[in-house]
């Protein structure tokens, strides 16, 4: 007999709430096609879930990217830090687009901070970019063992799929 037979709807309904309250790490593009309307709509999208998050007291660590190797990182505990976001968003990168090192980088937040243990990665993009199937390998295993989802907004007119994404929204 499964498991889930035995919840009731209610107690499914919880689950999943409980599920997807932990903090997030949003994982901002900033690359050169990000330029114009993308990252208006990327900063502007990210204020908000920073403000609903604050209302729910849930943390939220901001990570810039740009190329490989290029992050900058806000961590938001407590509602006094809500203050340093939006000059940290004026920071950029302009140049190329990696999505391993801000993925690797949510993958260490989640291993390592005691409060980032429920933690789901938010990518924010408009889409242009490329991952080797190595590291998709690897990301999709320490989605597993860590439990985590990956939700990916794109801010660009494209309609795009990927093969590590759990969701995946165009703007």
């Amino acid at each position: 007999k499964s498991k889930e037979s035995e919840y009731t709807s209610k107690q499914k309904e919880e689950i999943v709430v409980e599920k997807n309250k932990g903090p997030i790490i949003a994982c901002l593009d900033t690359s050169g096609s990000m330029n114009g309307i993308p990252i208006l709509k990327a900063k502007a999208l990210l204020l908000a879930i920073s403000k609903i998050l604050n209302k729910e007291n849930r943390s939220l660590y901001i990570i810039l990217f740009g190329d490989k190797n290029q992050l900058k990182e806000l961590n938001i505990i407590k509602k006094e830090d809500n203050k340093k976001i939006l000059p940290f968003l004026n920071n950029g990168f302009n140049g190329g687009t990696d999505f391993e090192t801000p993925l690797s980088k949510g993958i260490e937040i989640i291993k390592n901070k005691k409060n980032y243990i429920k933690a789901d990665i938010l990518m924010i993009t408009d889409g242009l970019y490329s991952i080797s199937d190595g590291f998709i390998k690897k990301l999709n295993q320490n989605k597993m063992k860590l439990d985590f989802s990956i939700y990916t907004i794109i801010c660009s007119h494209k309609k795009i799929q990927d093969n590590y994404s759990d969701e995946i929204i165009n703007l």
